[in-house]
């Protein structure tokens, strides 16, 4: 066929485009939060959170696509929020 042809990363996941990869949601109860994100892509959103070493979280537990993070004694809702937002764009 005389063409030529190249691989291309898909720009689409489950629907969704690459750029459009984030948080679906963050919610705090107590002293925990929990982050809903797409499938597949919990850990790495938990492994960049625990690298960071933010003063208002103590450490992440991921699941496929959930994250529950442990907050640090007395940390507000508000404290955890602008921390969280401070490296991740949460989708509502």
């Amino acid at each position: 066929h005389g063409g030529s042809s190249y691989y291309a990363l898909p720009t689409t996941h489950y629907g969704v485009k690459q750029e459009d990869f984030n948080i679906h949601s963050f919610e705090i109860s107590g002293n925990v939060a929990i982050l809903k994100t797409m499938p597949g892509h919990a850990s790495m959103f938990a492994s960049l959170i625990d690298r960071k070493e933010l003063p208002e979280f103590a450490g992440t537990i991921a699941g496929d696509d959930t994250i529950l993070i442990v907050l640090r004694k007395n940390v507000t809702e508000i404290e955890a929020y602008k921390s969280i937002s401070s490296i991740l764009t949460i989708n509502y």
